[in-house]
C-alpha cells in the first residue's frame, strides 16, 4: 500500500490538495495555526505526513493555501469585482450584502480568519504579512469604490471594516447575534445618510 493512501480510497493529486487544504481550514480554525500540525492534517484525511508533504513541503505552505483558497471563494461568490466594476453608492451596498451574507453562512471560516488574524499580529507569524497585504488592498478598493460618491472615502474604507471585522467578532463569541440584521440596519443608515452632498 503506498504512503498517499494507507486507508481509504485513492484520490487524484487535484482532489488530495483539495482534501487536505479543506482538512487544514477546518483543524486551523478549531485550534489556531501553531496548535496543528502537519501529523494532525495527515491523521485527519487517512493518509501518513510524506503525503501531505508531498503536496505542501511545510506548515506556512499549507497555511498560503488556505488563505488563497478562501479568498477565490469569496470572490467568485461576491459576483462582482470591486476593483474593476463601477459602484454607486447603492449598487456598491448591494454587491457588499452579498459578501457579507455569504461570509455570515460559514461560521467556521469566519472563524479561521479570526483566529489566524489575531495571531499574525506577531510580525514572526507566517500570514502577518498576508493579512497586512489584505487589509490594504481591501481598504483601497472600497476607498477607491467611494470615491464618486463619498466625501472622505479613506476615512469611510477604514471604518466598514472596522464595523464588520467587529461585528464578526462579536458573533463568533456570541451566536445569538444577528449579523444579517445588524448589518442590513447599519447598511441602510449608510445609504440614508447620502454623504454625497458636499459643502
Amino acid at each position: 500500500m503506498s504512503d498517499d493512501q494507507p486507508r481509504g480510497r485513492r484520490l487524484t493529486a487535484e482532489a488530495r490538495r483539495a482534501q487536505i487544504v479543506a482538512v487544514a481550514t477546518a483543524l486551523i480554525a478549531q485550534h489556531g495555526f501553531h496548535n496543528v500540525t502537519i501529523q494532525q492534517i495527515a491523521d485527519a484525511c487517512g493518509i501518513v505526513k510524506t503525503a501531505v508533504i508531498r503536496h505542501f513541503p511545510s506548515k506556512p505552505d499549507i497555511l498560503v493555501a488556505v488563505l488563497e483558497t478562501r479568498d477565490a471563494e469569496d470572490a467568485a461568490a461576491a459576483g462582482f469585482d470591486i476593483h474593476h466594476d463601477p459602484q454607486t453608492r447603492e449598487a456598491f451596498f448591494e454587491s457588499l450584502d452579498r459578501t457579507v451574507t455569504h461570509n455570515f453562512e460559514r461560521r467556521e471560516l469566519l472563524r479561521l480568519y479570526t483566529v489566524l488574524g489575531a495571531e499574525s499580529l506577531n510580525p514572526d507569524h507566517p500570514a502577518h504579512d498576508y493579512f497586512l497585504r489584505r487589509q490594504r488592498v481591501s481598504t483601497g478598493a472600497i476607498r477607491d469604490a467611494a470615491k464618486s460618491w463619498h466625501p472622505a472615502p479613506e476615512a469611510f474604507a477604514v471604518e466598514l471594516l472596522s464595523f464588520l471585522d467587529g461585528l464578526q467578532l462579536n458573533w463568533l463569541r456570541d451566536p445569538a447575534i444577528d449579523p444579517i440584521a445588524v448589518w442590513k440596519d447599519f447598511s441602510r443608515r449608510a445609504i440614508a445618510a447620502d454623504p454625497t452632498e458636499k459643502e
